[in-house]
Order: structure tokens, then C-alpha cells, then sequence
């Protein structure tokens, strides 16, 4: 009994070894935290006309995260730059300034913005976020940018990876 019960046990071993252990699981909002700070800067200057406004560059992974520096800013009018998502589905857009981002629009019409939320991995250095969803792929939208007066604005927009809490 003693060499079956040695032999299950070291068979069960081997095939859990084989099959590998489960991968830790990601957290997106640290890794959102760590693009804001660390990833490959894009600088875009904000356009007071939404048609025509500059391309944000999206995140697909955070190995390769995107930060999208914004200038161009106005104190006297809304600014805009713009994103295309490549498919159906959620973005999620995190902002390093509270206040600025004012709106969504869709073909030049308001579709709205729900109020942002902070980062709970990272409040101060991430005080907004939304979660973009129902964009439909290869449609352009724009944000709206203020009027304020910050000067530069860090931008990070990146593909839903997981579920996260909301205070």
C-alpha cells in the first residue's frame, strides 16, 4: 500500500511540474502605474479644432506602454486630441492631472464622460481614470481638454486587461 500511495504522490508531483504553475495574476492598475511613470513618452500638441486633432498613441500591453505627453493646452478654450481604437470594445484612458479631461465626443458630438476616479494603486500620481466603453473599432473619437490652466498633461490609454475594484 505504502509503494501505490508513493507512486500517486509522485505522479501527481510530475504532472503538476509538467503542467507548470498557474501564472501570477496581472494587476492592471500597478501596471498602469508603472507606464505613467516609466513608459515610452509621445509628445502631442492639443488642437482647439476636434477634427483635426493629434492621435493618441494606445497601450496595448504595459511592456510596451505608451505615455502621451499633451501640450497646447488653453486657459481660454477647449482643446482636443483624438484616439481610434483598432476594435470593438473598452479602453481604459488614466490621467495625471484631476480636471482636465472634460468630455468624449464621437463624430463632433458630446456622447458624454462619466466623473473620473482615481487610481487606487497610484492617487497621486494617476487622480483620474475612466473606462471607455462601447467604442466601436475604427471610429475616431475625441477628448475634450479643459479650458485650463495646466500647462502639460500625461495621457496613458490602454486595452481592459481584467477587473479592478472602484471605490
Amino acid at each position: 500500500m505504502k509503494t501505490k500511495t508513493t507512486t500517486l504522490v509522485l505522479g501527481l508531483a510530475m504532472a503538476l511540474a509538467l503542467a507548470g504553475c498557474p501564472e501570477e495574476e496581472e494587476n492592471f492598475p500597478a501596471e498602469m502605474c508603472e507606464v505613467m511613470a516609466e513608459g515610452t513618452t509621445h509628445d502631442l500638441t492639443a488642437n482647439a479644432d476636434a477634427a483635426s486633432a493629434p492621435e493618441l498613441s494606445i497601450t496595448e500591453n504595459h511592456a510596451d506602454g505608451h505615455v502621451n505627453v499633451i501640450t497646447g493646452l488653453s486657459d481660454a478654450e477647449a482643446t482636443h486630441v483624438a484616439f481610434t481604437p483598432d476594435e470593438d470594445g473598452e479602453l481604459v484612458l488614466f490621467a495625471d492631472v484631476e480636471g482636465v479631461v472634460t468630455d468624449l465626443l464621437e463624430d463632433g458630438t458630446s456622447i458624454g464622460l462619466d466623473a473620473g476616479s482615481a487610481n487606487a494603486e497610484c492617487e497621486a500620481e494617476i487622480p483620474e481614470h475612466w473606462h471607455l466603453e462601447d467604442l466601436t473599432g475604427g471610429t475616431t473619437y475625441a477628448l475634450v481638454l479643459g479650458p485650463t490652466a495646466t500647462t502639460e498633461l500625461n495621457l496613458v490609454i490602454a486595452h481592459h486587461e481584467g477587473d479592478h475594484e472602484h471605490d
